[in-house]
C-alpha cells in the first residue's frame, strides 16, 4: 500500500521523477548561495580597497585627525 505524501514541487512533465526535480532545486539553491557569497566577498574587497586608497592621501589623514581631535 502506497502512502500519499504532500509535495509542493510541480509534477514532472517529461517523465522525470520528483527526486531529480528536487536535486535540480538543490543545485539551484547552492548556486544562488554561492553567488551571494561571491557578491559579498567582492563588495567587502571593494570597500577595503577604497579604505586603503583613502589612506594614501595625506590630506585625508590630516582631515580625519582634525575631525577626531575636535570631538574632544
Amino acid at each position: 500500500m502506497k502512502i500519499p505524501t504532500l509535495c509542493l514541487a510541480p509534477p514532472a512533465i517529461d517523465g522525470k521523477t520528483l527526486p531529480e526535480a528536487s536535486a535540480r532545486a538543490t543545485r539551484r539553491a547552492r548556486r544562488a548561495r554561492a553567488l551571494r557569497r561571491l557578491a559579498a566577498f567582492v563588495l567587502a574587497a571593494a570597500v577595503l580597497a577604497l579604505v586603503f586608497a583613502s589612506y594614501l592621501g595625506p590630506d585625508m589623514m590630516f582631515t580625519l585627525a582634525t575631525q577626531v581631535w575636535s570631538c574632544f
